[in-house]
């Protein structure tokens, strides 16, 4: 069975557009087995990954909206999202960055116009043994709010 969550960026600027969010990559389960659980660690060629550009004169934030199952021809399969499955960092390398929870808003720190923030999501997956076989999808919601 093969599930790929899809990872969408929305912008919401708060007065002037001060950022651009790219989503970079989508988080991919890949091939899971019924019954178990398959996890995407947020470090993963696997992880979705997004990148933050703009300036943050006065700082900002960023939170996600988290789908609570992957949909497709069978059963919802839930979709876990642990408190350390996201990270963040100011160079694209999360083997350095800093691990949050994706479940709460997360603050953007001040930074010079031209400051890029990369931030990756893992996630858990656990369908049922009699799960029905094909491709299942969520949507993952990533906000920038930027203050300037």
């Amino acid at each position: 069975m093969l599930a790929v969550l899809a990872a969408w960026a929305l912008l919401i600027p708060a007065g002037k557009a001060v950022a651009q969010v790219s989503t970079l990559r989508n988080l991919v389960f890949g091939t899971i087995t019924s019954g178990t659980t398959t996890s995407v660690n947020k470090t993963s060629v696997n992880a979705a990954q997004w990148s933050i550009s703009g300036g943050f004169l006065l700082g900002g934030t960023f939170q996600f909206t988290l789908p609570l199952a992957l949909t497709g021809p069978g059963t919802p399969i839930p979709i876990t999202f642990s408190t350390s499955d996201g990270l963040r960092n100011t160079t694209n390398n999360p083997a350095s960055g800093t691990t949050f929870n994706p479940q709460t808003v997360q603050t953007i720190p001040i930074a010079p116009f031209g400051t890029t923030l990369y931030v990756w999501l893992g996630a858990s997956v656990s369908p049922p043994t009699n799960q029905t076989p094909g491709n299942y999808t969520g949507t993952v919601v990533l906000t920038v709010t930027g203050m300037q």
